[in-house]
């Protein structure tokens, strides 16, 4: 039986990932959106546009106790092959197993909690500089024009070596905003960091600021629908359909996917 949850903020889901009470359940396949992709993610989120409905899965704890899964990802290097680390057993605890959109919600809980290293062109695979961390950013000055895609806010994996290039913009850390549950921070971070900026800049930062501090804290995105079913076989066939869109699913190759995994 399946029934409509609306109402989580981003905030909120992130929470829940972070206490593991969000799970990525074994059948699932690992984090493979670009940067790119993120970055559009929260520019649509900022944007006001949906992003889709969730499907997750309600474990009871006789039953979550039973199967394997994974935390979200949080920190991804290019030269992992895995980027999701597996839980241990969960005893005695009901969990929400994410059977749809784990891509954007792991989206999410990179921007906001964690970073990306990505190959630079021009090292060596094996040069350790060649591989820096990046957290994602948003230019809080950059003219809310939309490009060519239709992006209006400018969002961005960046370095610290290349936040000290960037002197023309006013970059800001987005998983800063995550210590500022209070609208008198955002106020706070202006005075103390906005000095520099012009009276149409400052007014500029300040809204795309604020704009951030909505999105993340108030707005609802996470609408989902809540799978309680325990019956594996219903669980695996409502996820080949979800998934016949992408790469052709097999339910007998899922299910020894799930045998070996067990």
């Amino acid at each position: 039986m399946s029934e409509y949850r609306s109402g989580d903020s981003t905030a909120r889901g992130l929470e829940k990932i972070a206490t593991k009470s969000y799970i990525v359940p074994s059948i699932q396949r690992d984090f493979v959106w670009k940067h790119k992709q993120i970055e559009k993610l929260f520019d649509s989120l900022m944007q006001g546009y949906p992003v889709g409905t969730l499907l997750f899965w309600q474990i009871s704890p006789e039953v979550s106790e039973k199967f394997n899964f994974y935390e979200f990802a949080r920190y991804y290097d290019e030269r992992d092959t895995e980027h999701s680390t597996p839980l241990d057993t969960i005893d005695n605890k009901e969990v929400i197993a994410v059977l749809d959109s784990q891509q954007r919600l792991t989206a999410l809980n990179i921007g906001l909690r964690g970073s990306l290293q990505l190959k630079l062109s021009q090292k060596h695979w094996n040069n350790p500089d060649a591989f820096p961390v990046k957290y994602l950013y948003l230019d809080l000055i950059s003219p809310t024009v939309p490009d060519d895609e239709g992006r209006r806010y400018k969002f961005q994996f960046l370095s610290d070596s290349e936040i000290k290039k960037k002197d023309k913009n006013f970059w800001f850390r987005v998983s800063d905003i995550l210590k500022m549950e209070q609208p008198d921070l955002l106020n706070s971070y202006m005075d103390t960091r906005g000095g520099h900026l012009t009276r149409d800049q400052h007014t500029l930062a300040v809204g795309i600021l604020f704009k951030l501090y909505n999105m993340v804290f108030n707005q609802k995105h996470i609408h989902y629908f809540l799978e309680k079913s325990k019956d594996i076989d219903k669980v695996l066939n409502i996820f080949i359909r979800l998934n016949t869109g992408g790469t052709k699913l097999v339910y007998s190759d899922l299910l020894f996917s799930m045998v070996v995994l067990q």
